[in-house]
């Protein structure tokens, strides 16, 4: 499990453009793509990488736009990384653990 899964999103100069430029990037990712960068980001963990942050936020938007719902959380610009996902149709939903069958 990764050691570290919150970043305090603080807007730097350029900003705006990485964030844009990764939204254009991504949103030619296939869903499945989505979900494994999202699921690849959440092994490795937020590392305190600038770069990281960025891509996590632009994923968030994006998991928003195609979703309607991200796993990515972003709450008084602290931005957190929540539970592996798995596609399900035309969407996602939190893999099924131990943990999460025995607290339904």
């Amino acid at each position: 499990m990764p050691s570290q899964l919150k970043h305090i999103l603080i807007e730097r100069p350029g900003d705006r453009k990485i964030i844009a430029d990764n939204h254009a990037r991504y949103s030619q990712k296939t869903n499945t793509e989505l979900i494994e960068i999202y699921n690849k980001q959440r092994e490795l963990g937020l590392v305190g990488s600038w770069p990281q942050a960025l891509l996590c936020f632009s994923l968030f938007l994006l998991f928003n736009e195609r979703f309607g719902k991200s796993p990515i959380l972003v709450e008084k610009f602290v931005l957190s990384l929540t539970e592996p996902i798995v596609e399900k149709g035309d969407s996602w939903e939190y893999v099924e653990t131990p943990e999460t069958e025995q607290a339904d």
